[in-house]
């Protein structure tokens, strides 16, 4: 593995998650959106509990229009007061009922080859 030889620290459930694309670590109402994720061969990472990491921006209308999303089920940038103005900003979405959350990359981190999810979204003329 790449990224371990590289030096990265993994724990035996997150390289068991990485070997195993059938694999999900997000509460039922996340699954569907983190199977889609893995499915379109996006990097996810599983980090602790009912979280995992995905290596994409996030379309929060083409989110709505794909999947039918639970009342508890939010996409959010959420502003991070007790960290550093210099932290970059975060992207998630997120099981309020659950406390489960995958974890994107903000729209404004965004660069050419950073991949969208369902789609990028449309440019304005």
């Amino acid at each position: 593995m790449p990224l371990i030889e590289a030096g990265q620290s993994w724990s035996d459930a997150q390289i068991a998650y990485d070997l195993d694309r059938r694999q999900t670590a997000t509460c039922p109402h996340l699954q569907p959106i983190e199977r889609a994720l893995r499915d379109q061969g996006l990097y996810l990472r599983r980090w602790a509990g009912p979280d995992v990491e995905a290596q994409c921006c996030v379309d929060e209308a083409g989110l709505a229009r794909r999947f039918e999303l639970a009342p508890s089920v939010r996409y959010a940038e959420p502003a991070a007061y007790d960290r550093s103005l210099e932290d970059p900003p975060a992207a998630l979405i997120h099981c309020s009922l659950c406390r489960s959350s995958i974890h994107l990359i903000h729209p404004a981190l965004a660069r050419r080859q950073t991949a969208w999810f369902p789609a990028a979204p449309a440019r304005s003329p």
